[in-house]
């Protein structure tokens, strides 16, 4: 969706808490798509998959935001925000990531097998 013209626009989502984030020449975020609300059309953005994303090799799809502008993201509560080095690199549930500075490099941590996933189930 896009708005022009004159005037105003809100955007919420859910009631989830919404912040604003300001991009500079050189920065690139990738964002999950739920997470994304809205942002200024002096950005670019690229839907992408992220490798290993998905469940039996499916995958999820972030945006990848670059340029100078504004984006707004939504999140479940107030996010936290994790440095990441080559020496400390960050694991996390995918339900829970909103998104990740482009240049680092996303992978899939399996911690356990499908066959144990599902034996749980039963």
């Amino acid at each position: 969706m896009s708005v022009r013209g004159h005037g105003e626009v809100w955007f919420a989502s859910l009631a989830h808490e919404c912040f604003l984030i300001d991009l500079e020449q050189g920065d690139a975020l990738s964002i999950n798509g739920r997470n994304a609300l809205c942002f200024d059309p002096t950005l670019q953005y690229d839907i992408q998959m992220v490798r290993g994303g998905g469940m039996l090799g499916g995958g999820l799809f972030n945006s990848v935001f670059t340029g100078h502008g504004r984006l707004a993201i939504t999140s479940d509560g107030q996010p936290i925000v994790v440095p990441v080095t080559p020496e400390a690199p960050v694991y996390a549930d995918t339900d829970a990531v909103i998104g990740w500075s482009s240049s680092l490099q996303s992978a899939i941590h399996k911690s356990q097998s499908l066959g144990s996933m599902l034996r749980r189930l039963r």
